[in-house]
């Protein structure tokens, strides 16, 4: 699958680690900015990445994820977006002289924010309609799946949101997740006190 361009932030724990983390994320930029108030809001083990123990002891850390997790030939888009955020941050912290990019729409969101995930209701090959990144509305077209016999399956958005995963295979066996959406929360800018 496909992950939009997407920061996961430290939470604050009370040394300022966390809002430090939030700013730089704010500069590197990203669709989504994920901020939980815990370690335990986040979907997977965040307290074992060297940016979540940075945080616990007093440094800023972010956790830039986007694409398709080295699966294949880096998409440009995704490669720009990580050299925008590094040279970003670098900037934000002093390191060196320049103006802060525009890098992506900086969505702020809480994990622990109910997400849509959506499955394959049935086994087939998937035409996607949408694309990492996008925003979709209730009852927007998100793919069609095909099934063995040639029908097709029109798979509509249950909800709101932006588009944060895509499965990419071109299959799927049902059940399997074909699109993760996160609800829209708020634009970054102010949003520190989230």
């Amino acid at each position: 699958g496909a992950n939009a361009p997407m920061v996961y932030c430290p939470p604050e724990t009370g040394n300022g680690s966390g809002h430090r983390s939030l700013n730089l994320s704010q500069q590197f930029g990203g669709d989504i900015i994920i901020f939980g108030q815990s370690e335990r809001d986040y979907e997977w083990p965040v307290e074992f990445t060297l940016p979540f123990v940075a945080a616990r002891e007093g440094r800023a850390g972010i956790y830039a994820e986007a694409g398709t997790g080295g699966a294949g030939i880096p998409d440009s888009e995704f490669v720009r977006f990580f050299v925008n955020g590094v040279v970003n941050v670098m900037r934000a912290m002093g390191m060196i002289s320049g103006v802060v990019l525009e890098n992506g729409p900086k969505l702020v969101i809480n994990p622990t924010r109910p997400q849509h995930h959506i499955v394959c209701p049935v086994s087939g090959i998937v035409s996607p309609a949408v694309s990492v990144g996008d925003r979709v509305q209730v009852g927007d077209c998100i793919a069609v799946i095909w099934n063995s016999t040639g029908k097709s399956q029109e798979i509509i958005a249950p909800s709101a949101g932006m588009v944060r995963f895509l499965n990419m295979f071109g299959s799927c066996a049902e059940g399997d997740r074909l699109v993760t959406l996160s609800p829209l929360v708020q634009e970054c800018e102010g949003s520190a006190g989230l």
